[in-house]
């Protein structure tokens, strides 16, 4: 297929576990993929940046959307454009109309572990440092710019974007608790539940503001907390 035909596909929920099998299921050669990006249901101007090919949905679908049969878990699929997702495979193709005559049935694979990023690559005016994800406990965004925290409290600017990292990095090891922060696991030094239904976080190193797991985070958070 020519480049200009491959597919981007979004993934949106809530789940960073099923999120993260359902792109390791696409990324087998038989589906002739150009991006994959994954992202939560809390951002409504997603769909409107990437302009997916194909939506997936691990939790919630859209009204358009239908179920797909996956090996592990339930998805549902929304074809946007006319491109299809396995020409002539299973004999599951999407017409050129740009309606599906049929679903993608995602078949047995050769199970590989997802590889995480595991250091970036620090840019100081002409200097750059190499910082290991060991090192960083947490991420943020301020005036539009993301940034981690290191242990000493330390401050640099990350060339990803919050949901950009959620895709990258160990999601037993990161977690997104809002739209402007993600935070590591190690970094967690309090927990109080909040009267508006959120949680309420005390980090390490501390931030001046009070930080909050947005409510629609809330389930996630716990289940990522108790492994």
């Amino acid at each position: 297929m020519p480049q200009s035909e491959r597919i981007k596909v979004l993934i949106i929920g809530n789940e960073p576990a099923s999120t993260a099998l359902l792109a390791q299921l696409l990324q087998q050669p038989t589906y002739p993929l150009k991006e994959i990006y994954q992202g939560t249901d809390d951002d409504p101007a997603l769909i409107e940046r990437l302009k997916p090919d194909w939506i997936f949905y691990t939790d919630t679908p859209a009204d358009e959307a239908v179920p797909v049969p996956t090996l592990t878990q339930s998805v549902y699929a929304q074809p946007l454009t006319a491109k299809p997702l396995q020409p002539l495979v299973s004999g599951h193709p999407l017409s050129t109309a740009g309606e599906p005559g049929g679903l993608p049935v995602f078949g047995p694979f050769a199970h590989r572990p997802p590889v995480y990023k595991h250091r970036f690559l620090i840019r100081i005016n002409e200097r750059l440092i190499p910082l290991d994800t060991s090192e960083i406990a947490y991420f943020f965004v301020e005036n539009n710019i993301t940034f981690l925290r290191t242990w000493d409290g330390k401050r640099y600017i990350v060339e990803f974007s919050i949901t950009e990292l959620v895709q990258v990095l160990d999601p037993s090891q990161f977690f997104r608790i809002n739209r402007a922060q993600l935070v590591s696991f190690r970094s967690l030094a309090g927990i109080s539940q909040h009267y508006s239904n959120r949680l309420k976080l005390t980090l390490n190193p501390s931030v001046k503001e009070e930080v909050f797991v947005s409510r629609e985070k809330v389930a996630g958070f716990k289940k990522w907390i108790g492994g």
